[in-house]
């Protein structure tokens, strides 16, 4: 997914901020699907703040995509 520092920061820098809409869009689920099984729990721990801090998490849930996210 990515191989270096670099890369790995822009990631982030790219996913943040945008956890609901790539949950519920039918290509960012396979992201954010992607994403929360390559990274340590450590460096991903935002995906679920974010959703949490935007009490979206139902929404997400209620989601097919999002909720493929969620499993």
């Amino acid at each position: 997914m990515v191989s270096s520092a670099e890369e790995e920061k822009a990631m982030h820098e790219w996913v943040r901020g945008q956890v609901y809409k790539l949950c519920i869009d039918a290509q960012g689920t396979h992201v954010m699907q992607k994403y929360v099984k390559v990274f340590p729990e450590k460096k991903r721990e935002f995906v679920i703040d974010e959703l949490l801090d935007n009490e979206i998490i139902i929404k997400v849930s209620k989601n097919s995509y999002g909720l493929a996210v969620m499993k």
